[in-house]
């Protein structure tokens, strides 16, 4: 985006800046961080918390960046660390599904142990202080595959993830090709306890998306194939797609015969069905609803649909399409803090994200 490059924060210079505005997002009040947590989606491409984001560089390290000081900092209190030994500096070793839950940032590690029976992959949910120092490890749930692609939804004291069973080959590796099953799991903040909700899905090649949280319900869909991988690629899988939503209140899982494509903020975005690109259903807070055009990778902020793949906007009030002033499709729309639109794409040369805040008028470009 050229009119804000001034306004560009490079996540590859890594900006020398204190904790404290880590530390200070830490003292907002427990009412502000019950609403902000109640429904959070966290993946390993968006993490938002506290007015910010966690991400991690390229080396793996743990940052978090403020959307209102657009700084960012590595979580690591020592100010003589030079954040190059992982024995050293703790903004190493947080890299699986990293959490900021309250004054904690919890996070998963995993090891294969050999016991009587066979390998048994352990796999353990670990707490830090805010800071990253003074780590524990808490709970531990056996054969669950989680990864830094696995999906969470932190809702109330909770946190709900989809990870896949893990499977051991007759040589004792853990295998990817074998047939496994896929399960919803809930991990209480409060109680410090894994929770298997309820079996998603079996077959070849399974994958989970949790789209986020609408009308007090979790959105997801998972895939899955009857078919084994073929590694040699003569014939592709074929794979069925089933959507689903998750109660908590009354612990149910429930199929859905539409497609979802958007959770998040009071707002759903559905469509009749996977390969239906027609138009789609926008859900509002209140229930109502409305057509809307199809969007491959929507996000709704400030009463605009936003969509990455086709950089436009549509303004929900008067069905009104507009084009983003946008370099190109790796920029995204991530966040919505202090009248500023937060901005998100890749620097491929800096080899790290680049963020922008930019106001409406800079961001919303002519009308199609």
């Amino acid at each position: 985006m050229n009119k804000s490059a001034k306004r560009l924060v490079c996540l590859a210079m890594m900006l020398a800046v204190t904790l404290s505005v880590t530390a200070a997002c830490a003292d907002s009040g427990n009412d502000v961080l019950q609403e902000e947590y109640s429904a959070r989606r966290i993946t390993n491409f968006s993490n938002l918390c506290r007015g910010g984001e966690l991400y991690l560089d390229s080396m793996q390290r743990l940052n978090f960046i403020d959307f209102t000081s657009m700084n960012s900092s590595l979580i690591c209190p020592y100010p003589n660390c030079a954040h190059a030994d992982p024995n050293v500096c703790p903004s190493f070793g947080m890299n699986i599904c990293p959490v900021m839950y309250e004054n904690n940032i919890y996070y998963f590690t995993s090891q294969v142990e050999y016991e009587a029976d066979g390998p048994v992959l352990k796999t353990y949910i670990n707490k830090a202080d805010i800071d990253g120092t003074n780590r524990m490890q808490l709970a531990e749930y056996d054969n669950i595959l989680v990864a830094d692609y696995t999906m969470l939804l932190v809702y109330d004291d909770k946190f709900y993830f989809c990870p896949n069973t893990a499977v051991f080959d007759e040589y004792a590796n853990m295998s990817t090709s074998d047939r496994s099953d896929m399960c919803l799991y809930s991990y209480s903040f409060t109680d410090n306890k894994f929770t298997m909700i309820e079996k998603l899905c079996e077959g070849y090649s399974c994958g989970a998306w949790i789209y986020g949280m609408y009308d007090g319900e979790i959105y997801m869909h998972v895939n899955y194939s009857d078919e084994p991988y073929d590694y040699m690629l003569v014939e592709q899988q074929d794979f069925t797609t089933e959507f689903l939503k998750y109660n908590p209140q009354d612990n149910t899982v429930s199929r859905l015969d539409f497609a979802v494509n958007y959770a998040s903020g009071g707002y759903l975005l559905t469509s009749e069905g996977v390969g239906i690109y027609d138009k789609m259903t926008l859900h509002f807070p209140d229930g109502k609803t409305k057509d809307v055009p199809w969007f491959e990778d929507a996000v709704v902020y400030n009463g605009y649909i936003f969509d990455r793949i086709s950089q436009r906007a549509y303004r929900i009030s008067d069905d009104t399409m507009y084009v983003l002033n946008t370099d190109d499709f790796m920029t995204e729309v991530v966040g919505y803090e202090n009248d500023m639109y937060i901005l998100r794409s890749y620097d491929s040369d800096a080899g790290g994200y680049a963020y922008a805040a930019v106001p409406e008028e800079e961001l919303i470009g002519s009308q199609v």
